[in-house]
């Protein structure tokens, strides 16, 4: 009879994480999305990543990941969606994250809003919960490559 419960036990545990991992799987509107920006560091005039070499901001595995800040010791944090506008044929969210501290003990938080293809908003580096430097960013949606197209 012990045996019996064990199983029931261990049966509805599998069954609850199989479940857990495939609603991870699905994610959120924008999961699955790469944005290319340009970033602007406040109070200077020439932007860490330009139109023609930008940053990727990419929104996969409900993790957002940026290209740039993870050479900087960044790693890929949950982000917050919300759904302000998904009615109209320009959907709108917003959107926000808090990176783990890199190995300088700093934390990156990214908040912005998505109106379509298009992305904008603000990072701030942290270093004992004071703001040590502001961004902000803007770009568009990365096109996905065709099959077989070059």
């Amino acid at each position: 009879m012990k045996n019996l419960g064990r199983i029931t036990l261990f049966l509805m545990l599998t069954s609850a994480l199989t479940l857990n991992a495939q609603a991870q799987k699905k994610g959120t509107a924008v999961d699955g999305n790469t944005y290319l920006v340009e970033i602007l560091e406040d109070g200077k005039k020439k932007p860490l990543t330009t139109e023609e070499a930008p940053d990727d901001l990419k929104f996969t595995g409900g993790k957002f990941k940026s290209v740039l800040f993870t050479d900087w010791g960044f790693s890929g944090a949950v982000y917050n969606l919300t759904a302000i506008d998904t009615t109209s044929e320009n959907k709108i969210y917003t959107f926000d994250v808090e990176t783990k501290p890199n190995n300088k003990g700093e934390t990156m938080t990214w908040s912005g809003t998505i109106t379509g293809e298009s992305i904008e908003g603000t990072a701030e580096l942290l270093r004992n919960g004071k703001t040590k430097k502001t961004y902000t960013f803007s770009g568009t949606l990365k096109k996905k490559k065709m099959p077989g197209k070059k």
